[in-house]
C-alpha cells in the first residue's frame, strides 16, 4: 500500500474532526474521499499533509511513519496537494506560482547560489519542469499572466499544475471540480484520467461533484462526521443505504431524495 491509515482521530478540544479512520490507498489508484460538509475530509487530507498533528493513530507512506513529520518534509517524500480555496500568489504570474512548488525539489547549497553557471542551470531546470506542468494542464499559453487574472476553472488548474512540478508518487486534490460547469468538469475529469494513466500518479481527491466521483475513481471512502461509515467501488457505495440517506438526506429528514 502506499498510503495507510490506521485508527487516526483528531480532535479540536471537544469536538472530534475525524474519528479512528482506517484506510488504504494502493499505488496507481484514484481513491476519492466523499460526504457531507464537516464530515472531517478536509482535516484527513491536512493530517497526511502534516498541516495538523493527530491526536491519536498512525499515518504511513511508502512503507515510512510520516504523522510526525513536518509538512516541507512530507513533501519531500513526495506527496502534493491542492487546496479546497484557491491559494494562489497575488503579485506572481503564472509561471512563477508554479515555479513555488518547486522549491523541495531544488538542491543548491549556498554557496553554489553564488557561482553563475550553475545558479542559471538550477533556475532553467526549474522553468523547463514548470512549463512542461504547464503545458500538461493546457496552461503553457498563459504563463506570463497574473495567476488571479485567470478564470476560475484555469485557477483550478493552475493549483495542480503548482501540485505537479514537484513530481509527487501522491497528489491529493480537494474539491478540484468546485464551482466549474458541465463542461469544465467534463475536461477536469479526463485529466485527472490523464494523470493517473498517463503519468502513473495515485491521486486521493475529496469532490462533492457525484458525476466527477462515480466516473472517476477506482474506489471510494465515505465520511460522516469525522467517522468512516462505508468503503468500496463507485457501484458499492453508490447503491449503500447508508451512504444514500447520509450523503444525499431523505424525504424524512427533509433532503433531497431525486440529488
Amino acid at each position: 500500500m502506499l498510503l495507510e491509515l490506521n485508527h487516526v482521530t483528531k480532535s479540536f478540544g471537544g469536538v472530534v474532526a475525524t474519528n479512528d479512520v482506517t484506510a488504504s490507498v494502493k499505488e496507481g489508484k484514484i481513491f476519492s474521499i466523499i460526504g457531507p460538509n464537516g464530515a472531517g475530509k478536509t482535516t484527513l487530507f491536512n493530517l497526511i499533509t502534516g498541516a495538523y498533528t493527530k491526536t491519536s493513530g498512525t499515518i504511513s507512506f511508502n512503507g515510512k511513519q510520516i504523522d510526525s513529520l513536518k509538512p516541507y518534509e512530507i513533501h519531500e517524500l513526495g506527496i502534493a496537494r491542492t487546496f479546497q480555496n484557491i491559494r494562489l500568489f497575488n503579485q506572481m504570474t503564472v509561471l512563477e506560482n508554479v515555479m513555488t512548488g518547486m522549491h523541495s525539489r531544488i538542491k543548491a547549497n549556498a554557496v553554489e547560489s553564488f557561482i553563475p553557471f550553475r545558479s542559471r542551470r538550477i533556475e532553467a531546470e526549474i522553468v523547463e519542469k514548470s512549463m512542461e506542468a504547464l503545458s500538461i494542464v493546457g496552461l503553457a499559453d498563459k504563463y506570463a499572466e497574473y495567476g488571479t487574472s485567470l478564470s476560475y476553472g484555469q485557477q483550478r488548474r493552475l493549483e495542480i499544475a503548482r501540485a505537479l512540478v514537484s513530481d509527487p508518487k501522491l497528489l491529493l486534490l480537494d474539491e478540484p471540480a468546485a464551482g466549474m460547469n458541465i463542461n469544465e468538469s467534463a475536461e477536469l475529469l479526463e485529466l485527472i484520467r490523464w494523470i493517473n494513466s498517463d503519468l502513473h500518479k495515485t491521486i486521493i481527491f475529496i469532490e462533492h461533484n457525484m458525476r466527477v466521483v462515480m466516473n472517476v475513481s477506482d474506489y471510494i471512502l465515505v465520511l460522516d462526521h469525522g467517522t468512516k461509515i462505508a468503503e468500496g467501488d463507485p457501484e458499492t457505495v453508490s447503491s449503500d443505504p447508508v451512504v444514500i440517506d447520509a450523503y444525499l438526506g431523505s424525504k424524512k429528514k427533509g433532503g433531497d431524495a431525486d440529488a
